[in-house]
C-alpha cells in the first residue's frame, strides 16, 4: 500500500508542476527552485518564500487529494524548528 501511495503522490506533485530530485525521490522542487516539498510516508513539508506560494501549491494538490493541514511544524527529525 505504501508504494502505491508514493506513486500516486509522485504523479500529483508532478501534475502540479513540481520536479522530483534525482538523488532524493521524496523531495520535489518548483522550476525556479524557490519552492521545496519534502515527503515522508504520508507527511509533506513545504519550504516556500511566502504564505501565498504555500496556499497556491496546497490548492493545486487539493484538486487531487484532501490535505490535513496542521500548520507550521515545531520539530523535524527530532530538531526544533524556529
Amino acid at each position: 500500500m505504501g508504494h502505491e501511495w508514493f506513486k500516486t503522490l509522485q504523479k500529483i506533485l508532478q501534475l502540479v508542476g513540481l520536479k522530483q530530485y534525482i538523488r532524493d525521490k521524496g523531495t520535489y522542487t518548483s522550476s525556479n527552485g524557490q519552492l521545496i516539498i519534502g515527503s515522508h510516508v504520508n507527511d509533506l513539508l513545504g519550504i516556500v518564500p511566502t504564505q501565498t506560494d504555500l496556499d497556491k501549491i496546497e490548492q493545486s494538490v487539493e484538486q487531487h487529494v484532501k490535505l490535513d493541514k496542521r500548520g507550521k511544524p515545531l520539530k523535524l527529525l527530532g530538531m526544533e524548528l524556529t
